[in-house]
């Protein structure tokens, strides 16, 4: 046997519900609009109407108490995101402290600075997060780029100064076939 639910409109807005619903302009808050009334309509169960407005069963529980303590304003005055977020982990001070070993080099790696992190200002941080927040002031990963093993140290040094030297453009037309090798 199923459950009794609580009543919803114990501060009997149907009405005004139905019409706030056809006025209203903001998208979120006609989401939230048009599930409580369906929820007063009780034609469907909490499932299917969280289905209807596009969101969980928990979001539409959590509207549906809004509603029971507040009414239309207890629904409504909750913008999205209403707790704000996670709080900061890192204080102003905290921030611009990390920003300035940043600037300084202090780290070669993420793991040094979550180390860094730890030790100093005393938060505990996944590698994830230390890669988020470098990320956010603008650190890159300094990697070396994979080299050949047969390279020819002789012909990358003369390309970097601008020209190939005579042993280069050797190698390079014997890698062609006996083609030569010239600028146009």
């Amino acid at each position: 046997m199923p459950t009794r639910r609580r009543p919803i409109d114990v501060h009997r807005q149907a009405s005004e519900v139905i019409e706030r619903e056809h006025l209203e302009k903001i998208p979120w808050k006609l989401q939230r609009l048009q599930g409580i009334r369906l929820a007063l309509e009780g034609q469907d169960d909490y499932r299917r109407i969280a289905q209807i407005v596009r969101v969980t069963t928990t979001t539409l529980n959590k509207w549906i108490n809004w509603y029971r303590e507040g009414g239309i304003e207890g629904l409504l005055a909750r913008a999205l995101g209403a707790k704000g977020g996670n709080a900061p982990r890192f204080t102003p001070q905290e921030w611009d402290r990390f920003r300035e070993q940043l600037a300084k080099g202090t780290w070669r790696t993420a793991r040094d600075a979550q180390r860094w992190l730890k030790e100093t200002l005393g938060l505990e941080m996944s590698r994830k997060e230390v890669y988020r927040h470098l990320g956010k002031l603008g650190a890159r990963l300094k990697v070396g780029r994979r080299s050949h093993v047969k390279k020819d140290p002789a012909a990358t040094e003369a390309f970097k100064s601008g020209g190939l030297c005579e042993a280069g453009r050797a190698g390079i037309a014997a890698a062609h076939g006996g083609a030569g090798v010239g600028v146009r």
